[in-house]
């Protein structure tokens, strides 16, 4: 792998993360997570063990967000939401198989 691709791998693990540990709904950027953990998922089995660790620890606090029933479902940040815990979950389902 090149070292722009380490680091863009790098960035985006690092910016899914926090955005995740800070999301709520009328944030009004999760869109920026989606991209991230998009771009993620497409490059999957380049990152290392301790990144997808780390992935997963993310992951699971969306999953988790995405299992609560919000005052707003129709909130963008909310739809947003929705969508990456369908991407990690069809992700998961390619991986189990």
């Amino acid at each position: 792998m090149n070292t722009t691709l380490a680091k863009d791998l790098d960035d985006s693990l690092s910016s899914y993360s926090i955005d995740v540990g800070y999301w709520e709904p009328g944030m009004g950027d999760s869109f920026i997570f989606f991209g991230n953990r998009e771009f993620l998922a497409a490059h999957r089995t380049d990152l290392t063990s301790a990144q997808q660790q780390k992935l997963a620890k993310a992951d699971a606090q969306i999953l988790a967000y995405a299992a609560k029933t919000y005052d707003d479902e129709s909130d963008d940040d909310v739809q947003v939401l929705r969508q990456v815990a369908s991407l990690i979950k069809r992700e998961d389902g390619r991986l189990a198989a």
